[in-house]
């Protein structure tokens, strides 16, 4: 058993998804306009998370030929084989990403499409849910907390009504968030990539072939493509006003969100 973790260093097919997923949140296709967290890669033998998949000995062999008859099936039986939180990890208190090599590997063998292009497609949906649970100011500035701070400080002392500009500016914490609905989580996360993808053929059409193999939490974007951007917004800023609101009255039984929250908002089709 051995365990390798090293910082990760992009690659082009990185770059070349960042541009598409910049020029979709900032209008030009710059990926330095995104400040990028600490992502690591993680080489081990054996991840945490994907221990128990069955390409740990290798991915190829009798074993990972039986899966790759098999795995159309396995989508019905929801047993998570081609789940992207076993190919990384978004690790909300630290805001840093964690690629899974061998299973982006495996699974790249098994769909049988490009492994770079598998794992920059990965990268890009933990930064969909970076920026999703993020306020703007992570995008542009590490130091946004503290800015932030002075800011409404700045404003209270000149008697300003700030009330509503810290939900806003608030952010809920990750304990919160690990207990907001996966279904709500991942379909917010997936929306933002196909708002991203879809004038690109190459990177949708391996984003809508990983969907169609993956667990329901992952293909329920495809019933709000049709979606406005403002409708989009009030969808991801549900969970951190929810929070903003438990924390004001925490006597009330906390409100976290769940999928059904955002059926109504994102005008189900």
């Amino acid at each position: 058993m051995y365990y390798v973790k090293e910082q990760y260093r992009l690659t082009d097919s990185d770059r070349f998804l960042l541009s598409i997923f910049s020029g979709y949140l900032f209008g030009e296709r710059e990926s330095s306009n995104i400040l990028l967290p600490y992502i690591e890669i993680d080489r081990s033998l054996e991840p945490e998370l994907v221990k128990q998949n069955p390409w740990v000995e290798s991915a190829d062999g009798e074993r990972f030929n039986l899966l790759r008859k098999d795995f159309f099936a396995c989508r019905d039986e929801n047993d998570g084989f081609f789940d992207m939180e076993k190919m990384g990890c978004y690790i909300p208190e630290t805001f840093s990403i964690t690629l899974y090599d061998r299973a982006i590997a495996a699974n790249a063998s098994l769909l049988e499409v490009n492994e770079d292009l598998l794992r920059a497609l990965v990268l890009i949906h933990m930064l969909a849910h970076y920026v999703t649970q993020c306020p703007k100011g992570v995008l542009v500035t590490p130091f946004w907390k503290e800015e932030t701070r002075i800011c409404l400080a700045l404003m209270e002392n000149n008697g300003c009504d700030t009330k509503f500009i810290k939900m806003q500016y608030h952010v809920a914490a990750p304990e919160y968030f690990r207990k907001c609905s996966e279904g709500y989580l991942e379909t917010i996360a997936q929306l933002l990539i196909y708002f991203a993808l879809e004038s690109d053929s190459e990177p949708l059409e391996l984003f809508t072939k990983l969907s169609d193999v993956q667990s329901e939490n992952y293909r329920r974007y495809r019933d709000f493509v049709d979606a406005t951007l403002d409708d989009f917004g009030v969808a991801i800023s549900l969970a951190r006003n929810a929070d903003y609101i438990n924390n004001l009255w925490p006597e009330i039984n906390p409100k976290y969100v769940v999928y059904e929250d955002i059926v109504p908002i994102l005008k189900k089709q």
